[in-house]
C-alpha cells in the first residue's frame, strides 16, 4: 500500500496494490539464499490470464500471488510462509533496528518519487528508514541510466541483507527487547 500523498505518475488511486517486490527466501542453518522475481515478468495468473506477475497480488492477495508464483516457478515449490511489508511500516522496522549500512560500488541518483529526489556517492552509507525505502525503490538510476529492474532487486537484496547483518549484531542482540518494542507489528 502506498501511503496518501505518494502515489507516483500512473499510480493506480483505486482498490488494492499491485505487489512492489516479491522476493523468496530460503532459510537454512546459516545459509539464506534469495530469489527475486521481477515485477514486470509477465506470467499466467490462475484464473485470469496473462498480466504482470505483481498483478496477482492486486486480484487476489497473497493467496493468490502464492499460486501464481509457484506454478510459475514450477518444480513442485511450495511457499511456506509470506511476509506483507508497506511502505508505512518498512521505516519503522530498519529504525527500530537502528538503521542499516550498505556499500556501494557505484552511485544512486532517482529522478523524484515520492515528492523527493534521492541521492547517495560510491562508498558505505549508513541508511535510516525512510533513507532505505528510497534506496530499495530505485527504478531508474541516473549515475547508471543503463540499469533495469535487476539492478533493482539486487539493491533490494542488498537492503535484506543489511536487515539481516542488522538484527543478528551484537549491539542489536542486548537491545532485542527494545528494538522487538519499537519494530512494527
Amino acid at each position: 500500500e502506498r501511503p496518501e500523498g505518494s502515489l507516483e505518475p500512473g499510480a493506480r488511486t483505486q482498490g488494492p496494490g499491485r505487489a512492489d517486490s516479491i522476493l523468496l527466501l530460503r532459510v537454512g542453518f546459516g545459509t539464506v539464499r534469495r530469489l527475486s522475481i521481477l515485477r514486470d515478468t509477465v506470467v499466467d495468473i490462475p484464473g485470469h490470464g496473462q498480466d504482470k506477475i505483481n498483478a496477482s497480488y492486486a486480484i487476489g492477495g497473497p493467496a493468490l500471488t502464492i499460486e501464481t508464483v509457484e506454478n510459475y516457478l514450477g518444480n513442485g515449490l511450495q511457499i511456506n510462509h509470506v511476509i506483507e511489508v508497506n511502505f508505512e511500516e518498512f521505516p519503522e522496522l530498519i529504525d527500530a533496528l537502528g538503521g542499516i549500512d550498505v556499500t556501494l560500488r557505484r552511485c544512486v541518483r532517482s529522478d523524484p518519487f515520492g515528492g523527493r529526489k534521492f541521492s547517495l556517492r560510491r562508498g558505505e552509507h549508513h541508511l535510516n528508514g525512510r533513507q532505505a525505502l528510497a534506496f530499495a525503490r530505485i527504478r531508474k538510476n541516473r549515475c547508471a541510466p543503463n540499469e533495469d529492474d535487476r539492478a533493482r532487486a539486487a539493491r533490494q537484496q542488498q537492503v535484506l541483507t543489511a536487515i539481516r547483518s542488522a538484527a543478528l549484531s551484537p549491539g542489536t542482540f542486548f537491545r532485542l527487547p527494545w528494538v522487538s518494542w519499537e519494530a512494527p507489528r
